[in-house]
């Protein structure tokens, strides 16, 4: 595959009202920490399931939602019996495997007394992923010189996977304009490698959600 080498200085945007979005979900101090400010709830879940392999399913409905949520745990149970208590989501149900906690099913709410009933999820067969979509190109930027496309949809940064807007953002900030790192651009279901100065690239992004078969296949 064709390697393109570029050496423009350019701006990375977010789209706008996204500017000052950010997530935190790690162990901090011997407390595992959740911060999220305007992050859509879809985009907590998928981190949660991509940093602590633990699936949430029952909140489908609500990914699209802006919140901004903090709270602080002995355990990610700690964290999430907050965070659910927050969204008014009453009635969830936490599976472990041995003593691992590896998946939170969110039932509806009761309808009437006698007729509460769980829903059964089959997120699995129609689970997404989180990606970086672009959705648009600066002039004069080192995307435009790339030939990125409104469209493509970023999945790797200097061997990093990347899974949101914000990551993609974290990501190149970390990065000397001076030096040169890798990027994977889908476009068409195909994958391609580019090498770009690092720092800024001059695309406006943001998180979008594709099948996750799908995304096995790059």
């Amino acid at each position: 595959m064709k390697y393109t080498i570029i050496s423009l200085f350019i701006s990375l945007c977010l789209v706008s009202g996204m500017a000052y979005a950010s997530l935190i979900i790690e162990f901090q101090q011997g407390e595992m920490v959740l911060q999220a400010q305007d992050v859509p709830i879809g985009e907590i879940l998928e981190e949660i399931f991509q940093k602590h392999q633990v699936e949430i399913v029952g909140l489908e409905h609500r990914e699209e939602e802006t919140i901004t949520f903090s709270a602080k745990g002995k355990t990610l149970e700690d964290v999430l019996r907050r965070l659910f208590r927050y969204l008014k989501e009453e009635n969830c149900a936490f599976e472990f495997t041995d003593v691992k906690l590896k998946r939170v099913s969110v039932l509806p709410k009761s309808k009437g007394k006698g007729h509460s009933r769980p829903v059964r999820t089959e997120r699995k067969a129609g689970r997404k992923t989180s990606v970086v979509r672009v959705i648009g190109i600066i002039k004069g930027s080192q995307a435009e010189e790339l030939g990125l496309k409104i469209g493509d949809l970023i999945i790797e940064y200097d061997g990093v996977k990347i899974r949101s807007a914000q990551q993609l953002v974290r990501e190149v900030k970390k990065k000397s304009d001076s030096g040169q790192v890798e990027m994977t651009v889908v476009r068409d279901r195909s994958s391609s490698p580019y090498v770009l100065n690092g720092g800024k690239i001059g695309v406006r992004i943001s998180t979008a959600k594709i099948p996750k078969e799908e995304f096995d296949t790059y």
